[in-house]
């Protein structure tokens, strides 16, 4: 059911952005979030993705591709771990894939685990013997760890105040959540220059609908974290993702002048097309 508020700002001021695969894109002009609407339900998408996202041709459709696509965002997540744990710390990868990221971390001394709700991925992370749970936050009923990590995997929750109060309980005092997600700025500048009889592009995965159901703002991520009881204590640049062909050397450039200009202009600079968010939990 269509909804007329924000779901990160929960202001009335959300209008039409775009088509995406049949599914309607809306902007808020407060919090600027780009959203779904309306949003599929928490069953729908959990089904599809036990059972289909494996083959859905969204970025990591084999280990080997997800290596080739995500290796320097892993890299990015990392050294933000190493930045603010001690080796040693136990971290959660919450929406594991393939489970490059983990494999990453635990060469990297510390004790990571995964978590993913593709049956697919799971049995191919148990064969090469990266340890991962087949389920979602409740699989850890009486367990915290000292950070969660989350590498593009934010867009694609459907209730995120919901999630972030579960994360809260997982999380040691003071602990860590770490997500790297595309947001909401370079999608709306791109979008709005590229989208054709309000079909919106595909824009390098970044209007996947089902799938990315929001690609929240940095001051939307700043409500977000206040309202449930976590500190963001860094926003930093993400890299992009690595690609083929011309699609890679474009991606390429833009990470090329982002290292340039984001320095200067911080999060007013619409071509960065992901953000890293620290929060420590309070």
């Amino acid at each position: 059911m269509r909804t007329k508020s924000c779901f990160v700002c929960r202001k009335n001021n959300i209008t039409f952005f775009g088509k995406r695969n049949g599914y309607d894109y809306f902007k808020c002009n407060d919090c600027s979030t780009i959203q779904l609407n309306p949003l599929p339900s928490e069953e729908q998408l959990t089904l599809l993705y036990e059972k289909q996202y494996s083959k859905s041709g969204h970025h990591d459709t084999s280990p080997s591709k997800s290596e080739l696509v995500k290796q320097y965002l892993w890299n990015d997540i990392k050294l933000a771990v190493t930045r603010y744990l001690p080796k040693g710390s136990r971290v959660l990868d919450y929406g594991a894939g393939w489970g490059g990221l983990c494999k990453l971390l635990n060469k990297n001394n510390f004790q990571c685990e995964a978590v993913d709700q593709s049956e697919e991925m799971v049995a191919y992370c148990r064969d090469v013997g990266i340890p991962i749970t087949l389920g979602d936050l409740d699989s850890f009923p009486d367990q915290t760890f000292d950070a969660i990590v989350m590498c593009t995997v934010f867009e694609h929750l459907i209730n995120h105040d919901e999630w972030l109060k579960k994360a809260h309980t997982k999380i040691k005092q003071n602990g860590l959540l770490i997500s790297l997600q595309p947001t909401a700025h370079f999608a709306s500048f791109a979008g709005t220059i590229l989208k054709k009889s309000g079909e919106l592009p595909d824009l390098n995965g970044a209007f996947s609908a089902p799938w990315h159901t929001g690609l929240i703002s940095c001051k939307g991520m700043q409500i977000l974290s206040e309202r449930n009881r976590f500190k963001i204590i860094e926003i930093a640049m993400g890299s992009n993702t690595r690609r083929e062909g011309l699609v890679g050397l474009l991606l390429r450039f833009i990470e090329v002048v982002n290292r340039i200009a984001y320095p200067i202009f911080k999060e007013r600079w619409p071509l960065v097309i992901c953000h890293i968010f620290v929060l420590r939990k309070m």
